[in-house]
């Protein structure tokens, strides 16, 4: 569908949205409902993603990138490289948790980064129960403005030998404003 097919030549109602300088001009009229019918029909942008880990992950005591290796829905998030690439500039909102079980003393400190710089510290936890073996899982959420292109990753440092895994070992991420 070509934009001039969605404009109208019919007089304004009160709902209509004029698009150019010349309101006059029916040309340039369009009505909000064929704005978003054109732009459904042309425009495909990645908005959001979820991934977990499928598989345990050693022990990251470096901030090393946490690999999330399945992708539950959407795109733009690499189980490859651990990064996810916003499509488009503006504002998402990201959730992480990763975690595992500890004796004596173990630590879980997930963090966000933005193209490879620490942009959002997450919960830092530890267990010291004495003798038994607990889960420790540390979260961490942000928003955080993106350029179109840039890198979002989670890392985690710990010393814990492994991660736990399973769909509540995950990462997701979502639009929430251009």
């Amino acid at each position: 569908m070509k934009f001039s097919q969605v404009a109208t030549k019919s007089t304004p109602a009160a709902t209509d949205y004029l698009m150019g300088v010349d309101a006059a001009n029916a040309d340039f009229r369009m009505t909000m409902a064929n704005i978003l019918l054109y732009m459904s029909q042309n425009f495909t942008i990645a908005t959001k993603f979820r991934a977990y880990l499928n598989t345990a992950l050693a022990a990251h005591t470096n901030f090393a990138i946490v690999k999330y290796d399945t992708v539950s829905y959407g795109s733009g998030y690499s189980t490859s490289t651990g990064e996810y690439t916003a499509p488009v500039a503006g504002y998402y909102h990201f959730d992480a948790v990763i975690g595992g079980p500890v004796n004596n003393g173990g630590t879980s400190n997930a963090t966000l980064y933005k193209n490879g710089t620490l942009a959002v510290q997450g919960s830092a936890l530890t267990s010291y129960i004495p003798g038994a073996q607990n889960p420790v899982y540390s979260n961490v959420s942000g928003d955080i403005f993106l350029a179109a292109g840039d890198k979002i990753t989670v890392r985690w440092g710990t010393n814990i030998a492994t991660s736990y895994n399973g769909t509540a070992v995950c990462f997701s991420g979502h639009l929430i404003s251009l």
